[in-house]
């Protein structure tokens, strides 16, 4: 007999889970997903398509995509980008659409400090009356009876702002963001056990990285991410990469009590960058899942009368034999 496992729709209201925001194994390419202040940093215009399955293997996993688009205005002066995002989890969906805006403040060594707001709104859905439970969930008439809200259909569209703080210069960036400050509830006529949890939670965010040059053709780049969300214990990802050439990537990450990851990226010098993160559980799940895949393509491109801070030439000939200039961001990413 078929059954929808309860677990993914209380992971996302219950305290103990806590986590509602999507996981990003290729956080530091997908940054404006987490940090308004993010927006303009590359000096570039900046399209990213991230998408993610989750646990592959298992009914009604988790399933993530992000369109996100920033670019660099008045001369470097302020950044502006537009966020889309849908993840699905179960039986409850998201779709979030979302304006950001950075003011950006240089600094000594060539650096930027950049003050970010974002403004924007978010679908939710629950389709609580297509749930399956299995008998044990189920009182004597076949109802849920202690938890009404998981029989309802919840349709609710949520307007919410968030904020954030970022700097970067040649080699080293860093950033603190809460993408949405306002907790909503979720069901206006919640009772029983989900009464106080059905409602979002803050998430905060704080990423770091570095930029270590080996040599002129080698550089690796450690980063971190440390994730908090009220009601529920720290979680962080630590990630290791190394680029060749400029054109090469690959990377391991860790992610705290959930799982391992490896990486790879391949830069076309055309504007092109394609990247897949694949995470494999380090915890029990491990025997019910095929691990979770994340790809991405970002499009990178330099604006005109944009001023910007580093090229490198590729060591690549071109057909006409000139030598083809790409624009790499401060950061080197």
């Amino acid at each position: 007999m078929k059954k929808v496992v309860l677990l993914f729709f209380w992971g996302f209201f219950s305290v103990a889970i806590a986590q509602q925001d999507p996981l990003y194994t290729q956080y530091v390419f997908n940054t404006a997903a987490i940090n308004p202040a993010y927006a303009g940093s590359n000096e570039l215009l900046n399209m990213g398509l991230l998408y993610r399955k989750q646990w592959a293997g298992i009914t009604a996993s988790p399933t993530t995509a992000t369109l996100g688009i920033d670019a660099p205005l008045l001369q470097n002066r302020l950044g502006a980008g537009l966020l889309l995002g849908l993840d699905k989890v179960g039986k409850t969906q998201s779709f979030e659409l979302s304006t950001q805006y950075a003011y950006r403040i240089p600094t000594a060594n060539n650096g930027n400090l950049a003050l970010g707001l974002q403004a924007g709104f978010t679908q939710y859905s629950f389709r609580g009356a297509e749930l399956i439970y299995n008998s044990s969930q189920l009182n004597g008439n076949g109802s849920l009876s202690s938890d009404p809200v998981l029989e309802e259909n919840l349709n609710r569209t949520l307007f919410n702002v968030g904020t954030g703080i970022w700097f970067n210069n040649e080699r080293f960036f860093a950033g603190f963001s809460v993408p949405r400050i306002i907790t909503h509830r979720f069901s206006e006529n919640t009772q029983g056990l989900l009464q106080s949890q059905a409602r979002q939670y803050r998430h905060y965010f704080l990423m770091a990285g570095y930029v270590f040059e080996i040599s002129e053709q080698f550089q690796l780049k450690p980063s971190a991410l440390l994730r908090a969300v009220e009601a529920a214990p720290l979680n962080f990802d630590v990630t290791l990469q190394s680029w060749f050439r400029q054109k090469f990537g690959v990377g391991l990450a860790y992610r705290h009590s959930a799982s391992m990851s490896v990486l790879f990226e391949f830069n076309t010098l055309k504007g092109l960058r394609f990247s897949y993160a694949y995470d494999f559980p380090t915890t029990a799940l491990n025997r019910h899942t095929l691990g979770s895949h994340e790809i991405m393509i970002r499009y990178q491109k330099p604006l005109k009368n944009t001023p910007q801070r580093k090229k490198i030439k590729s060591d690549t000939p071109q057909e006409d034999d000139e030598e083809d200039e790409i624009i790499i961001s401060p950061r080197l990413f």
